[in-house]
């Protein structure tokens, strides 16, 4: 078990890292599978729904996805904070470089790049930073009398 919490944080963020590179990496189609999929699974859509490709479909699909984007890259920017990023600043290049890297990559997929998608994906991280350091702050003001 690693005992280093910096060095467990630095596992963390690199595994997230791996996940959205690896999301990334595939193909458009494979990424709408999956897409699919989770919203099957989650009775969000019908069977009918995604072989008509109706426009409800087409909606809750965009919605799955930017969520998925603002949360994988939310965990992120949580994990950076948890890893002593306290700069707002640096975190919110670290992220934006990430995203600009994850876009780019994803365009060698037969996918589009998209800016909306970096900013989603910065908004979401410096959401998760601020909801760590939002809590850090709180619980450090907030100690009794006579705790250390």
């Amino acid at each position: 078990m690693i005992k280093n919490k910096n060095l467990r944080i630095t596992g963390i963020v690199v595994a997230i890292v791996i996940l959205i590179f690896w999301f990334s990496s595939k193909s458009g189609e494979t990424s709408m599978k999956q897409s699919d999929t989770l919203l099957l699974k989650m009775r969000v859509v019908t069977l009918e729904e995604v072989t008509h490709k109706t426009p409800s479909y087409r909606h809750k699909t965009y919605i799955i996805r930017k969520v998925a984007h603002f949360l994988i890259y939310m965990s992120l920017g949580g994990c950076l904070s948890l890893g002593r990023k306290k700069n707002p600043i640096k975190v919110v290049i670290i992220i934006g470089s990430l995203a600009l890297l994850d876009e780019f990559n994803q365009s060698f997929r037969g996918r589009d790049a998209s800016l909306s998608d970096v900013i989603l994906d910065v908004a979401g991280g410096f959401t998760g930073w601020a909801i760590v350091e939002s809590v850090r702050y709180f619980f450090k003001n907030n100690k009794k009398e006579g705790e250390s």
